[in-house]
């Protein structure tokens, strides 16, 4: 015989209320099929699991063991039962995704708040490289989805590619910059100071003169924009965000003489695999955060 979890809770139910009637009532049963129920057990096993008397049903010693290791395996039913709908539902288990600097320092933050209140159970990793670098990760199967700006040098094959939204960019300095004093700015002036961003394969297609210094955290480099002279290119979502808009200035979105410049926003996932609720979940949020829509 199996005992199944229906009558496991039969006898706990019994050894907590001492009567069949009452028993029977809560477990929402007749008492003649409560008492078969029951009975079913102790026949099978050959054991008497409780006393019958005038007074009331008490456990046996083999009993009162049957009903521990009922409660303990009820129990970790229902923590199973719960933690798979906690997984159902994206807020338990376990996921890492992939995400570009600039974006990182822009969502992370606020995505971690979020799941840190409501979903405790979800153990996140979030991964900052390269747009290259993370399309690999991707295809190593490390994580399941990357959030990052249009990449031109990763190899896509095997890889589903999904816009999610644009962002204006621009160059960036702190208040009181000499660059402020200027009107009409040209390249060769911005030239005369180092100028910072998240990737470094972004500088290719513009033309710096100076070094360019690279940062997988914007927060970083924007720090080192209000200590310095240094220029930052970035998109003004991140400052309106993060910083008070007095200490920051927009010089120009016109980025090295090359006009007005945005970049998009893409998902990369593996071409025809689904991504766990938890995923989905994740990018989902994302996407709100940036307002956005989920293209996946």
């Amino acid at each position: 015989m199996r005992i199944d979890l229906k009558k496991l809770q039969h006898a706990v139910n019994l050894a907590e209320k001492g009567s069949f009637s009452k028993a029977a009532e809560v477990s929402a049963i007749s008492q003649p099929a409560f008492s078969r129920s029951i009975a079913a057990i102790e026949a099978a096993y050959g054991v008497q699991l409780f006393h019958r008397s005038p007074t009331g049903i008490t456990p046996t010693k083999v009993g009162a063991a049957f009903v521990a290791e009922a409660r303990r395996l009820l129990i970790q039913s229902q923590t199973l039962e719960h933690n798979l709908s906690l997984r159902a539902q994206g807020r338990a288990g376990n996921v890492a995704f992939g995400i570009g600097p600039m974006l990182a320092s822009m969502v992370l933050p606020r995505l971690f708040a979020g799941l840190a209140y409501d979903s405790p159970g979800l153990a996140v990793h979030a991964v900052t490289k390269s747009g290259p670098e993370l399309v690999d990760e991707l295809k190593a199967g490390g994580i399941e989805f990357c959030l990052m700006s249009d990449q031109t040098s990763a190899d896509f094959d095997g890889v589903d590619v999904h816009v999610v939204g644009e962002m204006p960019m621009g160059v960036f300095c702190r208040a009181g910059h000499p660059l402020t004093q200027i009107t009409d700015l040209t390249a060769d002036q911005m030239n005369q100071y180092p100028v910072c961003s998240g990737w470094s394969d972004e500088f290719d297609n513009l033309r710096f003169e100076r070094p360019a210094i690279t940062c997988e955290n914007f927060h970083i480099l924007a720090e080192a924009m209000m200590l310095s002279d240094a220029l930052v290119i970035a998109t003004p979502e991140f400052f309106y965000h993060n910083m008070a808009k007095d200490d920051v200035i927009l010089l120009t979105n016109n980025i090295m003489g090359q006009g007005p410049v945005h970049t998009r926003t893409m998902t990369y996932s593996i071409s025809n695999r689904d991504l766990s609720p938890a995923a989905k979940r994740l990018l989902d949020r994302c996407c709100n955060i940036l307002e956005w829509r989920c293209p996946i």
